[in-house]
């Protein structure tokens, strides 16, 4: 059970760097995004115009930029966490066999 819960807060530290990370992202965005928001209700512009608008050509760029960086973020975290899991499997494996061995030999 110790084993599950070192894992369970490992996730917990994860998930909460990405959710951080990515409110960090979107807060970047908020601003652009708001503005835009105001001049299509102002404006009310169609679709094709939309496309055309240099503002929301800019806002689709760094959308895609920040979510290009995010996702390599991501990526790397998962591989860290993979990477830490698979270590701590390791030595809580050794442990255990240690801890059995030390048993047995204390039994005989």
């Amino acid at each position: 059970m110790r084993f599950r819960s070192a894992l369970i807060r490992q996730d917990e530290a994860a998930l909460a760097r990405l959710v951080e990370t990515y409110q960090r992202l979107y807060g970047r965005l908020q601003d652009k995004i708001d503005k835009l928001v105001d001049v299509i209700a102002l404006e009310e512009p169609t679709k094709a115009q939309l496309v055309k608008m240099v503002r929301y050509r800019q806002l689709m760029r760094q959308i895609q930029d920040e979510l290009g960086g995010y996702q390599n973020y991501v990526k790397a975290e998962l591989e860290q966490i993979g990477a830490a899991g698979v270590e701590a499997g390791l030595r809580d494996a050794r442990q255990m066999v240690q801890f059995v061995a030390a048993r047995e030999l204390c039994a005989a």
